[in-house]
């Protein structure tokens, strides 16, 4: 055999020693990050405070993986208040990765002290509306001798007055369940044994009054601490980065990888 066809075997061989490691390689490799999200959710840990789930939802807000994956939202939160660089606000200082805000007009509304009122004031309305059922149907089943306007009647032929009826008893009874301390010192006044008006209507209708007020603030209250929360839910929801997009990224990668390899 000439020297130079020896010379050609030789390189080809070589070239084929070197692509099958370049393969070897490549596929250990894989089998490794493969074998990566395989771990339980124990081994889960914040990059920042190195606290685990049980002190906080832990998300996956980037691209990062190993100990840099996971973060507590009130950590990452805290973190992209106290940043140095602006730019970390909205992505992630390691990997570049811009977070993902879904939160636009209505997290605004939501957080709108007007808008928390119209919404308090529509659970009011509907509150007075089911107060004001429950107390026709009291008056229906224990009818008095100045009723002269059944439950029927009411539904079928929407008498005006019968209305005005309605909406009085709903707003007496959510009124006086709010100032329900005072009802007790009612008697005190004497109604029973004084005849209606003057100053006993008035002492009444402040309750009923103060009452309503009572019952507008702690709905107010409540529907405040719901749009937080709701909020902050979904924060963490907006935040975290499936495990889809990383199994899609890993699926791109390994093809790319692949394309590589063959030019080997």
């Amino acid at each position: 055999m000439s020297l130079e066809a020896r010379t050609t075997l030789e390189g080809v061989y070589a070239h084929v020693i070197a692509r099958s490691a370049a393969r070897r390689y490549l596929h250990d490799l894989y089998e490794e990050v493969d074998s990566k999200p395989c771990k339980t959710s124990e081994e889960r840990i914040c990059r920042i405070c190195a606290g685990t789930a049980a002190d906080g939802r832990l998300i996956s807000p980037c691209r990062c993986k190993g100990s840099m994956k996971y973060v507590h939202v009130e950590c990452l939160n805290q973190w992209r208040k106290v940043a140095a660089n602006r730019d970390n606000f909205f992505q992630c200082q390691t990997c570049k990765y811009k977070y993902k805000f879904k939160r636009t007009w209505f997290a605004g509304l939501l957080t709108n002290p007007v808008i928390v009122g119209l919404c308090t004031m529509f659970v009011l309305l509907l509150l007075i509306v089911l107060c004001g059922f429950f107390g026709l149907m009291l008056g229906y089943f224990f009818p008095s001798e100045e009723e002269d306007v059944g439950f029927l009647w009411f539904l079928i032929a929407g008498h005006r007055w019968a209305w005005y009826d309605f909406l009085l008893r709903g707003v007496t009874i959510v009124g006086l369940s709010g100032f329900a301390q005072l009802i007790f010192y009612i008697p005190r006044l004497g109604v029973d044994n004084q005849p209606r008006g003057g100053r006993v209507d008035v002492m009444i209708l402040i309750i009923i009054v103060a009452g309503l007020i009572k019952v507008f603030a702690e709905l107010y209250s409540s529907v405040r601490e719901w749009s937080e929360y709701y909020l902050a839910h979904a924060e963490s929801l907006i935040l975290d980065v499936p495990e889809e997009d990383d199994e899609k990224l890993s699926i791109a990668i390994r093809h790319q990888s692949s394309v590589a390899a063959k030019h080997y």
